[in-house]
C-alpha cells in the first residue's frame, strides 16, 4: 500500500525481526504538491490559510491543541488526507504504547465539510483583497518621473543613479529649454504626449489631493508637475510661440546612450502663427490650467503665472488652427495628431474649471463633443472633456439637456463599455486586463482607469449611479473595476508578475530604457558612445539600474509578455502611462486589508513552517533510540544510537508504514495493529532518523505555539474575511 503524506511519498514495510528484510514490492509515489496558482498567493499558500483558520477555530473552541501540534502545513497542502489524531497520545508520550483514536464517519465528514466551507470565503477573499501595497506603488510611480528628468537635477533628487543632462537644449534658438521630461526609453522631449502627461498628473492632484496627502505623496506629485510646468513656461517665450520638441527622434534612436552622454544633435522645434499647431498648443493650455488649480492653495502666485500662460496658449490655438505635424514633420513620425477639436474642448473645460468664466462654457456648448469614443489617450481627449462636462451637469451647473446631456451620454457609454456593461464592450484578455492596442497597451488601461475613478468620485458626490445597457453601475462598482485593473498591473495576473518595475518580487528587468540599461555615470564616469551603448543593449542580463516605478507597455492580448530590451512594444515605459496611474494608485485605502493578509500569512509561515521533502529509504535497519527490555546500551541493531540501547525496527521499505510528525519526535506506526509504535526524539542523531532522512541530524521542529498566538492568528484570520466587506 502506498500513502502520500506532507508532499512526499511514504511507502514502507514493517520488518518482523532484526536481520529480516521485507520485500519491496511497492514504490514511492511522486510529490503531490501542486504548483498551480490560485490568485497571487498560490495554491499552497491558499490551502495553508484555509487549514490555519480551521485548526485555530477548533483550538479556540476546545481550548486544546486538537491536532497535537502536528505539522499544520502537512495537512493544509493535502486536504484529501484523513485528519490525523485528535490529540497527542499520552500513552505514546509516556510509555510508547499504542492507543489509536479513530474518527467516526460522522466526525470525518464534519471535518471535511468544515474545510470545504472555509474554502469558499477564502476564494472570495483572494478576489477582493489582493496583496498589493498601493501606497508603495504610488511612491514608485512618482519616482519614475525623477528618472525621466532632463536638465540640471535638484539637490533633493531621489533617483541617484541619474546625472545632469541636455543642459544646452534650446541654445540653437537662443532659449533655455533645459528641464522637462524625456518621453520614454529614448532621450527626446516630445511636447504633445508630454503636455498630456502633465494634465493627467495635475488632474489626479486636483481630484484626490487629500488622499495623496494622507499617503505623504502630495509634495512629490506637485514636484513632478512643477518640473514639467517650469519647462512649459520656458517653451512658451511669446504668446504665439511654443517649442514642441527637443532632439531628433531618428538620430536618437540610432544610438543607445545614457542621457548624460548624448552626442546626437539636439535641435529644437517650434510652432508659431505662421506654422500652427493648435492641437499641441491647446493641450499645453489644458496642462497649465489644470496645474494652476493644483497649485492654487500652496502657491497662488505660481498658480496665477500658469493660468496666464494657459489663456495665451488657448487663444493661440483657437486663432491659428492646424495640426502640429504639418509644421514639425519630425514630430509627426512618432506622435502624430488625429485632430485638434478634442484638445480645444478639453482645454476649454479645464480653463472653465480654473476660472469659472462663461466664455469657455460657450466654447464647450458650440464645440464638437466627439460622440462615443473607444479610448482616452495622449491623442484623443474627448472622453476627458465629456467627463468634466458631466461633472458640471451632476453639480447642477449646466442643464441636463441639449449639448450638455450629449456630453454626459457619450462619456456614460464609454465608461459602460470599459466596465463591460455596454452594448459593445472593450476587449479583455483571458486574464482580465482591458485590451486596446498592441503597442504599450497599459497606457490606455491607466488612462481609462483615471476616467473611471474620477467618474466614481463625481457620481458618489452627487449620490447618483450610472445607467448602462447592461444594468445600473454604482460608484463602488466603478471603484472595484478600477482596482481589479490596477491589481492586474501590480501582479494579480496569470504570470503573477508586476508590470511596474521595482514593485513586488517579480517584475521586468530588461526594460527598454537607455539610462537604466547602461551602468550609471555615477559608477563609471567614462563616456559611452553612440554605438558603444549597444553592447549594453544586447546583454541578456538585468538592467544595472532599477527604473523604479516605470510602467512598461505590458502583456499582449493573451497575457503573454517577453522581458527583452528589443521588445519595445511591451518593454518600454512612457511618462503618459505613469501619469494616469497616479490617480488610480491613490484611489483606495487598502492598507488595513493588506496588512491583515500579510500578517496572517507570515504568522502561518512562522508557526507552521513547511517541512522539507523527505523520502524513506528503500532498505535500512534502524534503532528505536528508546530503551527496551533486554537491550542494553549499544544493544542490537547497531547504527548510530548515540550509545542508547534500543530494539531494532527491522527493515523499512515500501509498505503500509505511517510516519506521524510531532513537534518533539517522530512516531512510526505500522499497519499491523499488534505492532507497537516507535517514537524517536527530534533533537538526536537517532539510528532511525539518520538513515530515514539521509542526514546526520534530524531537523528541529517548532514547539506548540502558545495559546495567545493562536488567539491572535485566529482573530487576524477572521478579520481577513470581514475587512473586505467593510471597505467594499
Amino acid at each position: 500500500m502506498t500513502e502520500t503524506y506532507g508532499g512526499r511519498a511514504v511507502a514502507a514495510a514493517w520488518g518482523g525481526s532484526m536481520g529480516q528484510a521485507a520485500s519491496c514490492s511497492d514504490t514511492s509515489t511522486s510529490d503531490s504538491r501542486s504548483d498551480a496558482r490560485l490568485g497571487p498567493l498560490g495554491l499552497r499558500g491558499f490551502l495553508q490559510s484555509v487549514a490555519m483558520v480551521v485548526h485555530l477555530a477548533r483550538a479556540w473552541m476546545s481550548r486544546t491543541d486538537p491536532f497535537g501540534t502536528l505539522s499544520l502545513t502537512n495537512q493544509a497542502t493535502h486536504l484529501p488526507r484523513q485528519l490525523m489524531e485528535e490529540e497527542e497520545n499520552e500513552d505514546i508520550r509516556n510509555n510508547d504504547k499504542r492507543t489509536a483514536i479513530d474518527f467516526s464517519q460522522r466526525s470525518r465528514m464534519a471535518s471535511k465539510t468544515l474545510l470545504l466551507l472555509a474554502l469558499i470565503p477564502f476564494l472570495l477573499l483572494e478576489k477582493s483583497c489582493v496583496a498589493t501595497d498601493r501606497g508603495l506603488a504610488l511612491t514608485k510611480s512618482l519616482l519614475f518621473f525623477e528618472a525621466q528628468r532632463s536638465g540640471k537635477l535638484p539637490p533633493n533628487q531621489r533617483v541617484t543613479w541619474r546625472g545632469d543632462s541636455a543642459l544646452n537644449d534650446g541654445k540653437d534658438n537662443g532659449v533655455d529649454l533645459s528641464g522637462g521630461y524625456f518621453d520614454a526609453g529614448d532621450n527626446v522631449k516630445f511636447g504633445f504626449p508630454f503636455a498630456y502627461s502633465l494634465t493627467a498628473i495635475a488632474w489626479g492632484v486636483v481630484e484626490f489631493s487629500s488622499r495623496l496627502q494622507a499617503k505623504k505623496e502630495l509634495g512629490n506629485a506637485l514636484a513632478a508637475i512643477r518640473w514639467g510646468t517650469d519647462y512649459l513656461i520656458h517653451a512658451h517665450p511669446q504668446p504665439d510661440v511654443l517649442y514642441v520638441e527637443v532632439g531628433d527622434g531618428s538620430s536618437d534612436h540610432d544610438c543607445w546612450q545614457r542621457p548624460e552622454d548624448m552626442s546626437t544633435p539636439r535641435p529644437s522645434y517650434k510652432i508659431d502663427s505662421s506654422h500652427p499647431g493648435s492641437d499641441v498648443a491647446a493641450e499645453s493650455a489644458a496642462a497649465l490650467a489644470a496645474a494652476s488649480i493644483a497649485f492654487k492653495a500652496s502657491d497662488p502666485k505660481y498658480s496665477g503665472t500658469l493660468l496666464t500662460h494657459a489663456k495665451q496658449l488657448f487663444d493661440f490655438a483657437r486663432n491659428h488652427r492646424g495640426l502640429y505635424q504639418n509644421s514639425v514633420p519630425q514630430a509627426g513620425q512618432f506622435y502624430s495628431s488625429s485632430g485638434d477639436d478634442d484638445e480645444i474642448v478639453w482645454a476649454a473645460a479645464w480653463l472653465h474649471r480654473a476660472t469659472g468664466e462663461q466664455t469657455y462654457l460657450d466654447i464647450l456648448s458650440s464645440g464638437n463633443n466627439g460622440g462615443v469614443r473607444s479610448m482616452f489617450s495622449w491623442d484623443d481627449k474627448y472622453v476627458g472633456a465629456q467627463l468634466l462636462v458631466a461633472k458640471l451637469l451632476l453639480e447642477g451647473k449646466v442643464a441636463n439637456s441639449g449639448p450638455w446631456a450629449a456630453y454626459k451620454n457619450n462619456v456614460d457609454m464609454f465608461v459602460c463599455s470599459v466596465v463591460q456593461k455596454g452594448n459593445s464592450n472593450v476587449q479583455k484578455s483571458p486574464g482580465g486586463i482591458l485590451w486596446f492596442l498592441p503597442w504599450a497597451n497599459l497606457q490606455y488601461v491607466t488612462s481609462s482607469m483615471l476616467v473611471v475613478s474620477a467618474y466614481a468620485d463625481y457620481l458618489s458626490a452627487a449620490k447618483a449611479t450610472l445607467s448602462c445597457p447592461g444594468g445600473s453601475v454604482s460608484p463602488q462598482d466603478l471603484i472595484s473595476f478600477a482596482n481589479s485593473q490596477v491589481d492586474y498591473i501590480l501582479g494579480a495576473n496569470p504570470r503573477a508578475m508586476s508590470y511596474m518595475v521595482g514593485f513586488g518580487t517579480k517584475y521586468p528587468v530588461q526594460v527598454h530604457h537607455r539610462g537604466a540599461s547602461i551602468v550609471s555615470i555615477k559608477a563609471d564616469h567614462k563616456s559611452v558612445g553612440c554605438k558603444e551603448g549597444f553592447d549594453w543593449f544586447n546583454r541578456n542580463s538585468p538592467n544595472p539600474n532599477v527604473l523604479d516605478g516605470a510602467l512598461v507597455g505590458g502583456p499582449d492580448a493573451n497575457d503573454a509578455y517577453t522581458d527583452s530590451r528589443s521588445n519595445y512594444q511591451q518593454a518600454e515605459p512612457t511618462i503618459a502611462a505613469n501619469a494616469a496611474l497616479q490617480v488610480v494608485n491613490g484611489w483606495k485605502k487598502y492598507i488595513l486589508c493588506l496588512f491583515i493578509g500579510f500578517a496572517s500569512r507570515r504568522l502561518t509561515k512562522r508557526l507552521f513552517p513547511l517541512p522539507r521533502q523527505r523520502h524513506l529509504s528503500e532498505k535500512a535497519k534502524f534503532r528505536s533510540g528508546m530503551e527496551d527490555e533486554g537491550a542494553g546500551p549499544g544493544g542490537n541493531g547497531g547504527g548510530g544510537g548515540g550509545g542508547e540501547g534500543g530494539r531494532p525496527l527491522g527493515a523499512l521499505c515500501c509498505r503500509e508504514l505511517r510516519l506521524l510528525e510531532f513537534p518533539d519526535r517522530y512516531v512510526v506506526r505500522s499497519a499491523d495493529p499488534d505492532a507497537p509504535d516507535r517514537a524517536f526524539s527530534v533533537g538526536r542523531s537517532d539510528g532511525l532518523i539518520e538513515p530515514l532522512f539521509g542526514q546526520s541530524n534530524s531537523p528541529s521542529r517548532p514547539l506548540s505555539p502558545p495559546r495567545w498566538a493562536d488567539r491572535i492568528a485566529l482573530t487576524l484570520s477572521f478579520l481577513m474575511f470581514l475587512v473586505p466587506m467593510l471597505v467594499r
